[in-house]
């Protein structure tokens, strides 16, 4: 069993998940499936999606490969997410921030060992957040002050997706709307929240983030999957405020905000293509950013702070 090199669980109880939906955005434990092509998938972690009532089963994604896959009640066990097992801190050439990097590491690694340290029931990427908050390197030396990566295997794996993103445009996705008397009908309409990035942003032939000709226009138009993925072929698909619209993204939005003990945190999601080579031009944030890379493969160039203050 177990979750495979990248992180390990703490242990799952016995008692198996509820049915009938009640255990939907929640980490589980494969367990005891006998079929030949899916028994594999025994001891590995899984992510709860949603619940099917026709066939009573929850529809999953498996961690470790990113498959979707149904399961019932009683082969699913709760879970606490991936615990990462030896997170490594890198940071850039400077030795003075090297050595404070290796001791943020060290630190980081002896908090995620000392399994008594934390929240009752803490587990992924809330501990992890945890257990940054918990550095004096981090918060003395890092944090608003110096960019730093933190690679943690597989505690941030497909926590969330394109297929994921794709489900907002669906009203069922909206507990408002689950009722049959009171579904919408009608798309969902992402206004303020979904818009997609110049396609000359990818040729370096524009500086402007957003698509302003357009972006009235995609605000007030329906947006659905074949449409969202016929922009994704020239532009980045950006979700603004993404922890409005999902639990799962509000859920780590608080794992952050209580360990940090501050008072607002937001997420953005941004989807492009895999081989996409520019998907923002160089911009300045002016807020604290925690980037957490959830598939495919990025390269970024971050640059250290500056006093100065751009027009």
């Amino acid at each position: 069993g177990g979750y495979g090199a990248s992180g390990t669980s703490a242990t799952a109880p016995e008692a198996p998940l509820d049915g009938e939906g009640a255990a939907v955005d929640s980490w589980a434990e494969i367990r005891g499936v006998r079929s030949k092509c899916e028994k594999r998938l025994n001891g590995s972690l899984c992510y709860v999606l949603s619940w099917d009532a026709e066939t009573g089963r929850y529809e999953v994604r498996v961690i470790d490969t990113g498959e979707r896959k149904k399961f019932m009640p009683s082969n699913l066990f709760p879970a606490q997410g991936i615990l990462p097992r030896a997170p490594q801190v890198r940071v850039g050439n400077c030795k003075e921030t090297k050595d404070l990097a290796s001791k943020m590491q060290r630190e980081i690694k002896a908090y995620l060992a000392d399994k008594s340290a934390g929240s009752a029931g803490s587990g992924g990427i809330r501990r992890l957040f945890e257990a940054l908050a918990d550095s004096d390197t981090f918060v003395n030396e890092f944090y608003g002050k110096r960019p730093f990566v933190v690679r943690c295997g597989g505690a941030l794996a497909h926590q969330w997706t394109l297929d994921d993103q794709l489900q907002l445009l669906s009203p069922e996705a909206y507990e408002c709307n689950q009722e049959a008397e009171s579904r919408s009908a009608g798309p969902v309409v992402l206004k303020g929240y979904s818009r997609f990035t110049h396609p000359d942003i990818k040729e370096l032939k524009a500086h402007t983030f957003m698509a302003k000709e357009n972006a009235s226009k995609q605000e007030d138009e329906p947006l659905t999957a074949s449409l969202a993925r016929s922009r994704l072929e020239t532009g980045t698909w950006v979700l603004s405020s993404g922890s409005s619209l999902s639990p799962r993204l509000a859920g780590i939005c608080s794992g952050l905000q209580d360990a940090l003990e501050i008072p607002f945190v937001t997420m953005n999601v941004y989807i492009s293509r895999l081989d996409t080579q520019v998907t923002a031009p160089l911009h300045t944030d002016r807020f604290d950013s925690f980037v957490m890379q959830t598939e495919g493969a990025k390269r970024w160039r971050v640059f250290e702070t500056s006093d100065y203050t751009p027009p």
